[in-house]
């Protein structure tokens, strides 16, 4: 007799109907020696939880059929009583790509859910099934949870936990609509695009949960106004309903994870990517981000994904910034390659700035952290023979030198006196996204995820932002 135990790393959330089974039918189809036969062995769930959070329940399964489950073959771990239910954000656990249960053999299944939005005390109860074919074998013994309001996600989490950055933008791989690959396994999950209407809300569930297998936190959403990214995904405009916008956002901090809210858009609303639209930020934006709700949930916020400002605009964009949003944690990013808030021109002999530390000078006092971009280091440019996994390690290290120690002049003391935050953020997404120059997205990603380890290996450094550990 087999004896194996299978940890299981995802929740997801499945829709498909399961013919010959009709929903809310919990009668068994199987028996021990039939195909589909399973046995509840144990379980974990929590006996209480609080409004909108997440929680983990484990539940095992042994297979007493005659056929080997695997996640190609369809098996998965199904809400039950009643069959299908959403009442904890997924209806599905699935088995990890390559697992496999003989005959005799046990999986144990990690479910990360999410609390209902009501107090109240609810059923949990979960049962196997072969997608399309049908239910069987024993229901997990019946659990009932305590759920209680609790504070909000966004007023509990702390700065700590804000500032030690863990995502992917679009290195995490699920079959969601749109993107490069639309529904198939390995189409990227591209964060900014949370808010798009190609994506339903089981779709926005099978992406959540794509990132939370991983232990990601922090999610980069938005502008309120962006063109779908490469023509991947359509134009979203939430202009005259910013509520609808936060709606995606609330989502996401009562899901578990960390919304990063990206200002304003590089081209198209008061910007034309290389220069800032002022009394157009200040008529239209300003007062949807001055608005309550808006103050309240934006804890993290990016000035604008790859702008090429000038110094003077830089300058005016970050006090802008820090005006608007006092209390949240304030951040920049360039495009690939940049290394200060301004433009080459701008640096003496031709322009005003001395050097680098000058341009920086100006803006330290006003953001938390850097977003750094090393998108054509991955794609292997590099200087001095390094490879680009050694370019990258050494790339990081030398902005943290030179805001930690002062190198070469740049200033020490960002907002609220402390030395600017560096993020490794992006640097394998476009060749997920747009680009197949650097092998499939599977490979991508798995390196992306060594990119986060070296950068979790460089001192100072406080987080990824493109996959990692």
């Amino acid at each position: 007799m087999w004896s194996t135990t299978i940890l299981i790393l995802l929740a997801c959330t499945h829709t498909k109907d399961t013919p010959g089974d009709t929903p809310g039918d919990d009668s068994d189809s199987s028996s021990p020696g039939t195909a589909n036969s399973a046995a509840f062995v144990e379980q974990s769930v929590p006996p209480t939880a609080n409004t909108s959070e997440p929680l983990t329940a484990t539940v095992t399964m042994r297979n007493t059929g005659t056929a080997t489950w695997s996640f190609a073959n369809g098996y998965y771990l199904g809400s039950d009583a009643p069959q299908d239910n959403f009442t904890w954000g997924t209806n599905r656990g699935a088995l990890s790509a390559d697992a496999s249960i003989p005959p005799g053999g046990a999986a144990t299944f990690t479910l990360n859910l999410t609390a209902p939005a009501t107090a109240g005390d609810y059923p949990m109860q979960w049962r196997m099934l072969q997608d399309a074919v049908e239910w069987f074998g024993d229901s997990s013994a019946p659990a009932t949870v305590a759920v209680a309001t609790g504070a909000p996600a966004w007023t509990t989490v702390t700065e700590a936990q804000l500032r030690a950055w863990r995502g992917s933008i679009a290195t995490t791989l699920a079959p969601v609509p749109c993107g490069p690959r639309p529904g198939a396994a390995d189409n990227a999950v591209f964060t900014a695009q949370y808010d798009s209407s190609c994506w339903t809300a089981a779709d926005r569930t099978l992406a959540r949960d794509a990132l939370r297998a991983h232990g990601y936190t922090h999610w980069p959403i938005g502008p309120l106004v962006q063109n779908g990214y490469h023509d991947q995904y359509p134009d979203s405009d939430w202009l005259s309903n910013p509520d609808g916008f936060l709606d995606n956002v609330e989502e996401l901090w009562n899901n578990g994870l960390y919304p990063a809210i990206f200002l304003l858009p590089d081209t198209g609303l008061c910007a034309d990517g290389s220069s800032i639209d002022r009394d157009c930020v200040e008529t239209t934006l300003t007062p949807i981000y001055t608005s309550a709700r808006f103050q309240s949930l934006a804890r993290v916020v990016v000035l604008a994904w790859e702008p090429s400002y000038s110094a003077d605009d830089w300058q005016w964009g970050v006090q802008w910034m820090a005006r608007v949003f006092p209390n949240a944690l304030r951040y920049i990013h360039f495009p690939s390659g940049h290394g200060a808030p301004g433009r080459g021109e701008e640096m003496e002999p031709n322009g005003p700035y001395a050097n680098e530390a000058a341009m920086w000078e100006p803006v330290a006092p006003y953001i938390h952290g850097f977003l750094m971009q090393s998108t054509s280091t991955f794609g292997g440019e590099t200087g001095d023979g390094r490879t680009p996994e050694d370019q990258f390690v050494y790339d990081l290290g030398d902005f943290v030198r030179r805001f930690r120690d002062g190198y070469a002049g740049w200033p020490t003391a960002g907002a609220g006196g402390a030395p600017i935050d560096v993020v490794a953020f992006e640097y394998a997404s476009y060749y997920c996204n747009a680009d197949s120059s650097q092998g499939s997205p599977t490979d991508v990603a798995a390196r992306a995820i060594t990119w986060g380890q070296l950068a979790q290996g460089v001192d100072g450094v406080v987080g990824f932002g493109d996959a990692g550990p």
